[in-house]
């Protein structure tokens, strides 16, 4: 008998819908006012933090929903 593990079949990263970064823009901004971070350090994170934020909405508007197991007649 083949003691092989089975693989299971999932959905690919690429195909799961967008998400915002609310998680990621609350733990940087909860790590820079524990680490009593300097203001100019807040205003570079806060930069890119706006620039993702801006890139997510656009690809959140853009996207289109696919059914992956409807089946084509």
């Amino acid at each position: 008998m083949d003691k092989k593990l089975k693989k299971n079949n999932v959905i690919a990263y690429n195909n799961l819908p967008q998400r915002l970064p609310l998680w990621s823009t609350i733990t940087c901004c909860l790590a820079l006012d524990y680490w009593n971070a300097p203001s100019w350090m807040c205003g570079a994170i806060g930069f890119v933090l706006i620039i993702g934020w801006a890139g997510s909405v656009q690809n959140y508007i853009k996207q289109k929903e696919v059914d992956l197991l409807k089946k084509d007649e």
